[in-house]
Order: structure tokens, then C-alpha cells, then sequence
């Protein structure tokens, strides 16, 4: 099973980037219920090229101060896997809306899981995230 330690940053820290317009996006998060980040929200008005291109990812990691080959990019589409990879962060597959051996064969991420119930994040006492990923 596969363990990264991250160091531990509020949760509303985390970067997270839409395909979609500054003045939506934040709209867009509110309405799934998901908090804005205080840094790293990075929109299609950010960047100059888009998913596949590793601009989006790099940014995010730039914005929040850490080196990309430091980042677990957490994706479901392929676009979003090559991304994730050419920006060099390790990248895991969740097969919500693409199926795994098209994820495995055209995304090439690192790892690949059903759905989110096969992470599991824990606090470590000394302020980083040990991330357990249960493999398909």
C-alpha cells in the first residue's frame, strides 16, 4: 500500500483547480459544499494553458509555496492525469467517471482506486498527513 507524508496545512489551504472562470468557480465550490482554498484556487482565467498542459498544477504549487514533485494531484479524468504528471507530482486515478484501463492506459497516473474510500488520511503527531492509498 503506498504511504506519502505531507506536511499537515488547514484544510482551506490546499489548492484546487476548476476548468472554469473566476467569477463560476467560487460559485461552483460553494455549491458542492466545498470551502474555498485561502490559497491555490486556480481558475481557466490563471492560467494560460489549460489541462493537459502542467501550467495548472504548477501554479498551485507555486501559489502555496511548495515544489510540484512535493504534490499528490488527485484526478478523474485524463486531462487532469497528464497534467498531474507533466507538472512532475505522483498522481492517483479515481475511476468516477472514466473507467480504470482507459485511466491506466491514456492517463498513465501512478496510481489508480475505485473511489476515495480507498484514501485514508490520518494527522501524525508531529503536524504531517500520512496518506494511505489502497491500490486496485
Amino acid at each position: 500500500m503506498p504511504t506519502f507524508f505531507i506536511y499537515s496545512r488547514p484544510t482551506d489551504f490546499y489548492p484546487r483547480f476548476l476548468q472554469a472562470s473566476n467569477k463560476y468557480a467560487p460559485r461552483a465550490l460553494k455549491k458542492a459544499g466545498v470551502t474555498a482554498p485561502q490559497v491555490g484556487l486556480i481558475t481557466a482565467n490563471d492560467v494560460v494553458h489549460g489541462k493537459p498542459h502542467p501550467t495548472p498544477y504548477l501554479a498551485g504549487a507555486t501559489k502555496c509555496g511548495v515544489e510540484a514533485n512535493k504534490c499528490l494531484v488527485v484526478e478523474d479524468a485524463i486531462s487532469g492525469l497528464r497534467s498531474g504528471k507533466a507538472a512532475g507530482a505522483k498522481t492517483l486515478a479515481v475511476c468516477t467517471s472514466t473507467e480504470h484501463s482507459i485511466l491506466k492506459e491514456k492517463g498513465v497516473p501512478d496510481y489508480i482506486v475505485k473511489d476515495l474510500t480507498c484514501v485514508t488520511v490520518e494527522q501524525l503527531s508531529d503536524g504531517q498527513l500520512k496518506i494511505n492509498i489502497n491500490v486496485d
